[in-house]
């Protein structure tokens, strides 16, 4: 069920043109397969998730600091 919850979500996940909801349902999606894998013992698939989350999260920081940039500069006179 779970997988194919996931698998649901990440089709609409890459059919929209925000990159940050990409991300964020990309990172949803990590977590509950690594909770998956976990219950099956899969440490494969711990590892494979855990490297998608931390990149994920990079991905946002940097997503973030580059929209922060960007609306400082608009907004200095």
């Amino acid at each position: 069920l779970l997988p194919t919850m996931c698998s649901a979500v990440a089709t609409y996940s890459f059919w929209q043109k925000d990159l940050k909801v990409t991300r964020l349902l990309g990172l949803v999606n990590a977590v509950i397969m690594f909770t998956y894998d976990i219950f099956l013992f899969s440490y494969v698939g711990m590892v494979n998730e855990a490297i998608t989350v931390i990149s994920v999260l990079i991905a946002l920081y940097r997503y973030r600091k580059k929209d922060c940039a960007i609306n400082q500069y608009k907004n200095t006179p």
